[in-house]
C-alpha cells in the first residue's frame, strides 16, 4: 500500500459500514473480519506477517503481528469492528461533504480505518518494528469473547494504542472504572398502620443510597468538560407487592464510575463493610480504569505526531467512558486513547469526517515512524 489517502479512506470506511456487524449477526461478524484481514494481507508485502481469525462463542478476532512473537508484539493496535443495532438504512453509508454517515461510522468503524492504514503501511516501510493488531467483534457487548479472551489467552505487550476513545481529535490518558451495583435489602413483616412491628427493607436501601453519597462526595462537581471525579448513579429501586405489610424486600441498581487507583473487587468490598446487616451487595460489571500519566514520554510523542497533522496541539484529557483498552490496564503499561472527529455514536444520524480519519492514520504512521 502506498500512503493513505483521503480516497482509499473513503472507500474502505464506506466497505466497512455496510456490514451489519452486529452481535445477533455471527456470520456477518466473520465476512467484517474475512475482509479486512484480506485488505491487510494482499496489501503487506512482509515475509514475517501473521494473521489469524480467532472465535471464540462465535465472536471473531482478527489477530496479526509483523515482526514480532506471536501474542507478544512491542506496540499493539486496538480496535473493534462490531456495531450497535441499526435500521437497513444505516449500513448504507451516505457521503456529504466531509461526512460520512453510517451505523458505525463514528463508533468505531473510522478509528479502525485509521488503524488498518497505519498496520499496513508501517508494516511494508517498518518490517523491523514488532508492531500488532486486535481487532475484535464483541466490544459492545462487553468484550468477555475478544480483547478479555485474547489476553487471557496470553496475549501482552509494552504499548497499547486503541482508537475507541470518547473525544474527537483530543487524546484520553485515563477512562473511569466501572461497577454495576446490586443492593438487596430485607426486613421483617409489620402492619402498616403498627408501625413498630417490623422492619422496612426500604430503610436498607435509604442507608445503601447514604453510603455510596458518603464515599463519591464529588459526583456534583462533575460537568462534561471536567468529570474526572468519582460518580455515582441510582438507576432503578424496586420493592415487591406485600400486601397490608411493610416493604420486606427492597432492590436498588447503581452504577459507580470511579477514578481512584483500586480494584473493582477492592471498592466493593470497601462498600460491603460499611453496609447494614440487613443488606447485600452484588456486583453485575467490573471494569478497572485506564490510567496513563499525562507526562508519559509515549503519550508526548503521540500528542506531537498528532500535533503536525492537526494544526494544532491536541488536548491530552481523562474521560469519563471505557473501551476494550481497559483488559491492557493490568500490565502497568502506556495506553494511548483517541478517535477521529464524529458524531452522534451509535445514534440516528452517525457520522465521522473522512478528513480526520485520514489525518489520524497518517499522525499514527508518523509516531511509529519514530520508534
Amino acid at each position: 500500500m502506498s500512503y493513505p489517502t483521503k480516497k482509499t479512506t473513503q472507500q474502505d470506511l464506506e466497505q466497512l459500514v455496510r456490514f451489519k456487524s452486529t452481535a445477533d449477526r455471527p456470520v456477518e461478524l466473520l465476512k467484517t473480519a474475512k475482509w479486512l484481514q484480506a485488505l491487510i494481507s494482499r496489501q503487506v508485502q512482509s515475509q514475517v506477517l501473521r494473521s489469524e481469525i480467532i472465535t471464540k462463542n462465535g465472536v471473531p478476532s482478527l489477530v496479526m503481528v509483523n515482526n514480532g512473537k506471536w501474542k507478544n508484539p512491542d506496540i499493539l493496535l486496538n480496535g473493534h469492528f462490531d456495531v450497535v443495532p441499526g435500521q437497513v438504512k444505516d449500513f448504507k453509508p451516505v457521503t456529504t461533504g466531509d461526512k460520512l454517515f453510517g451505523r458505525g461510522a463514528a463508533d468505531m468503524k473510522s478509528g479502525v480505518v485509521s488503524l488498518v492504514h497505519a498496520f499496513i503501511y508501517t508494516a511494508n516501510q517498518r518490517p523491523d518494528l514488532s508492531l500488532g493488531l486486535m481487532l475484535t467483534g464483541d466490544e459492545e457487548t462487553g468484550g468477555k469473547d475478544g480483547v478479555e479472551y485474547l489476553v487471557k489467552q496470553g496475549w501482552k505487550t509494552k504499548e497499547v494504542i486503541c482508537f475507541d476513545g470518547g473525544y474527537s481529535e483530543q487524546i484520553s490518558h485515563a477512562e473511569k472504572g466501572i461497577l454495576r451495583l446490586v443492593f438487596e435489602s430485607k426486613g421483617t413483616r409489620g402492619r402498616v398502620h403498627h408501625r413498630w412491628e417490623g422492619i422496612c427493607a426500604l430503610e436498607g436501601i435509604i442507608d445503601s443510597y447514604k453510603i455510596l453519597e458518603k464515599n463519591f462526595p464529588n459526583w456534583k462537581k462533575a460537568t462534561e468538560e471536567d468529570n474526572w471525579y468519582s460518580t455515582f448513579t441510582p438507576k432503578s429501586v424496586t420493592t415487591e407487592p406485600n400486601g397490608n405489610s411493610m416493604v420486606t424486600r427492597a432492590v436498588l441498581e447503581a452504577s459507580v464510575h470511579f477514578t481512584e487507583d483500586i480494584t473493582p473487587r477492592n471498592l466493593v468490598e470497601k462498600i460491603r463493610r460499611q453496609l447494614p446487616k440487613n443488606v447485600t451487595v452484588k456486583n453485575l460489571i467490573e471494569v478497572p480504569r485506564v490510567f496513563t500519566d499525562k507526562k508519559d514520554p509515549f503519550l508526548k510523542s503521540f500528542q506531537k505526531s498528532y500535533a503536525k497533522y492537526l494544526g494544532h496541539q491536541p488536548k491530552i484529557r481523562a474521560e469519563n467512558g471505557s473501551s476494550d483498552a481497559r483488559f491492557f490496564s493490568h500490565l502497568n503499561i502506556p495506553i494511548i486513547i483517541t478517535k477521529p472527529k464524529s458524531g452522534n455514536p451509535e445514534m440516528d444520524g452517525e457520522w465521522a469526517s473522512i478528513t480526520s480519519t485520514w489525518k489520524l492514520s497518517q499522525a499514527l504512521i508518523d509516531y511509529l515512524w519514530k520508534k
